[in-house]
């Protein structure tokens, strides 16, 4: 009997309609898709600069950066003539890789280039071929003349032409797909309160010639402008938003810190990072995620980049850094709270579907307020990693007979100041 209620208990669960409020979390949505594509441009720029024997900047924007980038600066040298240097001239492109999910190309570009005096920029382009993030990028070397795709003129003369002749296509269009968009003959309130206006200009028309047939057209009108309003009325809305991808937006906020430099484990940096990694991660429990990101950042006279550990929980957020230093090793981590998340925009398109108005709306990076739940995972999580690390290098020390010791104590940050929503804004400038 126990069995068959557990088995009861199953079913039950398994025939519950899931209503919560929580979006679908996907590894393969348009986001995916574009950050797939930033590594694509940037191999592009790569091989370009490779080609032309020019060695320069290529920059690629971290994971939870939305929308994704790549970009190339570079310090072309000048002569002057008689082939004495005179300085460089400064070149930098950007593409912005942006998802337009519910239009006939989800995958759009805008292209930024700057190089000395010139400038040249495109916006959300649907047709960017890598023939034209290579174009963009020896324009932005000097190496070749403008992009193909970069015609002001003839985009201003097709949009002027389109303006006129609607049948003409607008410059590179990229359309809401036909499955989003209601055509006006299936949208019966709209045919109703169009009808109600016509009616409504006959009525005017022929009132002074037949007052009778012009009341019998103002009740028509009317009767028609109600019939579109109750139509309207009686729609029940419904909302489709696309799915999220596993690697939220990231805004965030340091609250604690540890970290230490160790004798002797720089001699064998790879199998200890390793290990350490591994000893981190293994059976961390539901929800937590981990992962090696690359991530850059400016010196005073370049750019660096360099690999570290990712461990999340919600909006908490943990990076474990193992550098080596000689034969010594760097190892740390920094605690962080993410004020970012992903916000629902207005509607892109509506579909009418029967007595269904289906609102689609895509998702684009908004603020979230952390709380103290967020500060107590985040305490959670950091302490997790940083017993899981102690224990590792105590063993380590103890295997290799290193005889160091060691400050384990965190450094902890003030955590009144940690969920200050003033302070935030102060530091990021962005609006909580």
């Amino acid at each position: 009997m126990a069995g068959s209620a557990d088995l009861q208990s199953r079913t039950d669960e398994r025939s519950k309609t899931d209503a919560r409020p929580i979006r679908e979390v996907s590894a393969n949505t348009d986001w995916d898709r574009a950050i797939e594509q930033r590594r694509q441009v940037a191999k592009i720029v790569r091989s370009v600069l490779d080609e032309e024997r020019i060695e320069a900047l290529v920059i690629e924007s971290a994971d939870g950066n939305y929308p994704p980038w790549v970009q190339l600066e570079a310090w072309l040298p000048v002569a002057q003539p008689g082939g004495n240097f005179a300085g460089h001239e400064r070149g930098w492109v950007q593409f912005a890789l942006d998802v337009k999910p519910f239009n006939e190309r989800a995958q759009v570009i805008t292209a930024t280039l700057k190089r000395g005096k010139k400038s040249l920029s495109v916006t959300s382009r649907p047709d960017f071929s890598a023939r034209n993030i290579a174009e963009w990028t020896r324009y932005a070397l000097d190496r070749g003349p403008k992009p193909s795709n970069y015609t002001p003129k003839l985009d201003a003369l097709a949009a002027l032409l389109h303006a006129l002749l609607r049948f003409i296509n607008e410059p590179h269009r990229n359309r809401i797909v036909k499955a989003y968009r209601t055509s006006f003959w299936r949208n019966s309130a709209a045919l109703l309160t169009t009808a109600a206006f016509i009616l409504f200009y006959l009525g005017l028309t022929s009132v002074a010639a037949s007052p009778a047939f012009g009341v019998i057209l103002f009740i028509a009108a009317g009767a028609s402008l109600i019939a579109g309003i109750a139509v309207t009325l009686m729609r029940r809305n419904a909302v489709s938003v696309t799915s999220q991808p596993v690697v939220p937006p990231r805004n965030i906020v340091l609250v604690d810190s540890w970290h230490v430099v160790v004798a002797e484990f720089g001699r064998d940096y790879s199998s200890i990072k390793r290990r350490i990694g591994q000893a981190v991660t293994q059976s961390v429990g539901a929800g937590v995620l981990s992962q090696f990101e690359v991530y850059g950042y400016r010196a005073p006279n370049g750019y660096e980049e360099r690999e570290r550990l990712v461990v999340s929980k919600g909006q908490a957020l943990v990076h474990v850094h193992m550098y080596s230093f000689g034969q010594d090793m760097f190892i740390g981590w920094d605690s962080f709270l993410n004020w970012a998340q992903w916000s629902e925009t207005k509607p892109v398109s509506t579909r009418i579907e029967g007595r269904n108005e289906i609102e689609f709306r895509e998702l684009r990076t908004g603020v979230y307020i952390p709380n103290q739940l967020d500060l107590i995972d985040l305490q959670s999580l950091s302490e997790l990693v940083h017993r899981r690390i102690e224990r590792e290098i105590k063993a380590i020390l103890k295997e290799k007979a290193i005889d160091q010791e060691i400050d384990f104590k965190i450094i902890r940050g003030d955590r009144d100041r940690a969920l200050d929503k003033e302070r935030h804004k102060e530091q990021t400038g962005v609006k909580s």
